[in-house]
């Protein structure tokens, strides 16, 4: 769009002919480079399977931020016109993806505490990495076993709990987040708080949810 923007700018400068026509391609162009950039982000929203979708509402907020307001027709076309222009042809994230980035993140929080080397991180990701072997297959037990921890053993949850619990199993960086901290423990147990105070400040998950998860996690893996 920038690359665009400067060609079509440029042509306006040295044409003498037709120059009011080429501004309202420029000005359209800057209208729509917003709106094109929002829906960007709602499709990749929903393509990293995250309990934060980025909704046709939240994306008409943003864009009317801007100087043109746009009507809610307009989102949902501009979605289409972006995957159009992909040809519909997405890569949706593994859970090695959302680990990995997960990692990156806390790693960098990580090399700033003193105490920690490369050699304990490098530990704690190949250990995670072997976890998710076990999670890929075991993925459905374990989000049972966290389902019960958090309402309680014994107890008959409400449908209403049920379908809010959809939405945890969609959250891909709190099962990553999980592995991190359950990788943490297991090898570098010293370093599970840090590791855990990193994750929230990092994903912004709650460290009690993600720390039962990986108790989930571990005992799945070690039966």
């Amino acid at each position: 769009m920038s690359e665009l923007y400067i060609t079509l700018n440029a042509h306006v400068q040295s044409s003498s002919c037709k120059k009011e026509e080429w501004r309202n391609i420029i000005c359209k162009s800057q209208e729509q480079t917003l709106l094109r950039i929002v829906s960007c982000v709602q499709i990749a929203s929903k393509m990293n399977c995250t309990s934060r979708c980025v909704t046709k509402a939240d994306a008409l907020s943003i864009v009317n931020k801007g100087p043109k307001q746009f009507q809610m027709a307009s989102i949902g076309k501009s979605e289409i016109r972006v995957l159009e222009t992909l040809k519909f042809k997405l890569k949706a994230p593994s859970l090695l993806d959302f680990y990995d980035i997960t990692f990156g993140a806390v790693a960098m929080q990580m090399e700033n505490l003193g105490g920690v080397t490369s050699n304990d991180l490098k530990e704690i990701y190949n250990m995670g990495v072997e976890y998710l072997d076990s999670v890929q297959f075991q993925k459905s037990k374990i989000y049972r076993d966290f389902f019960s921890e958090l309402v309680g053993e014994g107890v008959e949850p409400s449908q209403e709990a049920k379908e809010s619990f959809e939405v945890v199993i969609r959250d891909h960086f709190l099962m990553a987040s999980g592995v991190i901290h359950a990788s943490a423990m297991t090898v570098k147990p010293r370093l599970a708080d840090s590791i855990e105070k990193s994750l929230w400040q990092t994903v912004g998950i709650e460290p009690n949810d993600f720390a039962v998860l990986s108790g989930c996690i571990i005992k799945t893996v070690l039966e």
